[in-house]
């Protein structure tokens, strides 16, 4: 492969200047080479349409899109969705995301490397894992260049058991978890319970369109005593979809006993919206990159403090951050590129300028479904708590109980037509949840609503 010059300190291999794709070229495409004209021109190869989103993509954000102007802003988002499939109307990137054409080039374009020269490839890919991945992923998280303890992982789960696993409980410390905390996380509770005779201490998020960040920092200090050692707490909640206020959750439990560990679940949040971890107060964070960053599978970041880091006695948090430690072992450095392009990809269009987006198709969905009699809407209206997932629970009606199979089934009947969105029933709910990544165009997503209504 071709490589080009770093600008900015980003870029490596030529896939983004200031941030962004300048090209993206496999060296066996010439694209400053005149063609000679074809009467009909063959369909354009993967590797080209990644090659001609890229430049549509660049020259639209250099005229700085905004919500202010319409015509540049409703250009870009058209642009963007037209770099993912149009196979399926993936409302659900909080299970699985669509990975974009740059992505997706980054996989192939990759694995074909590692099947040319297997040693060559990962002497040149750990470079570039060292010198792009990393930094960029921390400044994502807020964090600028001080990415010293920002650690590659396979996903949320497995920063969370490392930093679960390394912590040095004592016998009856206690840590106050969401009962409705994803069930991968309350597993890892609930080894060092056994393991560590550590006390788990439930807490029920309220749920309705009336919550306020108050209702839900109350939930959390309501249950902290001497003995709380760990809070674990979800940026986005799994099941309820909230924006929890996790900066107040934090200053307020600080405040109480500024020892309490305090980990927050940012799964859904890093490809949604600006994540700054320093203003959160947390001590550790862990996000995936297969969710709404639009990144392939196995790939996720870790933050921790210096502090948690000195206390944690996990391998993967006390080897360092190099791509291969005797905690890691040999890594899928063909995904961890992929991840690379993926957060590389979020910056440029910026997160805040994805999360206005997602904000805007948001409202879309709400006010699609506001009138449907057969949805109550079980996420939060306060804008403080909203995020980019929408939660409802499916109504029973005077012929027909609603019971968890409801949901589950409705969504087996989405898919069965294209459009995907979760059934979120693990804790006994008959609860449906809807996502609204940039990967959809509003065209598309009314097309996903409209077949949701009739299915409903």
């Amino acid at each position: 492969m071709n490589e080009v010059q770093n600008e900015g300190g980003i870029d490596r291999r030529g896939f983004l200047a200031s941030a962004f794709l300048i090209s993206f070229a496999p060296a066996c495409i010439d694209l400053s080479a005149e063609q000679a004209p074809q009467a009909l021109p063959a369909p354009l190869t993967f590797d080209e349409q990644a090659v001609a989103w890229a430049k549509d993509l660049r020259s639209i954000l250099s005229h700085d899109p905004s919500p202010t102007n319409p015509e540049t802003w409703n250009s870009l988002w058209e642009t963007v969705s037209a770099g993912y499939s149009n196979d399926v109307v993936n409302l659900n990137p909080g299970s699985h995301g669509s990975p974009s054409l740059i992505v997706a080039s980054s996989l192939r374009e990759n694995a074909e490397r590692h099947w040319h020269d297997s040693q060559g490839f990962y002497s040149a890919a750990e470079r570039e894992f060292i010198d792009q991945i990393i930094p960029t992923a921390a400044r994502l998280l807020g964090l600028g260049e001080n990415h010293s303890t920002v650690y590659l992982t396979k996903n949320t789960t497995a920063g969370t058991e490392a930093v679960l696993t390394g912590f040095p409980f004592n016998a009856d410390d206690e840590v106050i978890i969401a009962s409705t905390e994803h069930p991968t996380a309350s597993a890892y509770v609930k080894m060092r319970e056994e393991n560590s005779g550590v006390i788990r201490k439930p807490l029920d998020l309220p749920v309705g369109e009336n919550v306020t960040a108050a209702d839900i920092v109350k939930r959390y200090t309501d249950l902290v005593t001497p003995k709380t050692r760990f809070v674990l707490l979800s940026h986005i909640s799994y099941v309820e979809s909230h924006t929890l206020p996790v900066q107040q959750i934090c200053q307020a439990i600080k405040a109480i006993n500024p020892d309490i560990h305090i980990h927050v679940d940012g799964a859904h949040a890093l490809g949604m919206m600006p994540i700054d971890i320093p203003s959160l107060g947390c001590d550790s964070y862990a996000a995936s990159g297969h969710k709404w960053l639009g990144g392939p599978e196995s790939s996720g970041v870790l933050w921790v403090s210096n502090h948690a880091k000195e206390m944690n006695f996990h391998p993967l948090i006390k080897d360092g951050n190099d791509p291969y430690t005797a905690a890691t072992g040999a890594p899928n450095l063909v995904t961890a590129l992929a991840f690379g392009e993926a957060l590389k990809l979020h910056a440029a269009l910026t997160p805040q300028r994805v999360w206005s987006r997602i904000t805007e198709l948001r409202a879309q969905v709400i006010e699609a479904l506001k009138d449907n009699s057969k949805l109550k809407l079980i996420s939060s209206g306060d804008p403080q708590l909203q995020s980019g997932m929408i939660t409802y629970e499916l109504v029973s009606t005077y012929d027909h109980q609603i019971t968890p199979n409801d949901a589950t089934v409705l969504a087996q009947k989405c898919a069965k037509v294209g459009l995907r969105i979760k059934n979120v029933t693990d804790f006994g709910n008959a609860y449906i949840r809807i996502g609204t990544p940039v990967s959809v165009s509003s065209k598309s997503l009314a097309s996903g609503l409209e077949l949701l209504r009739t299915l409903l």
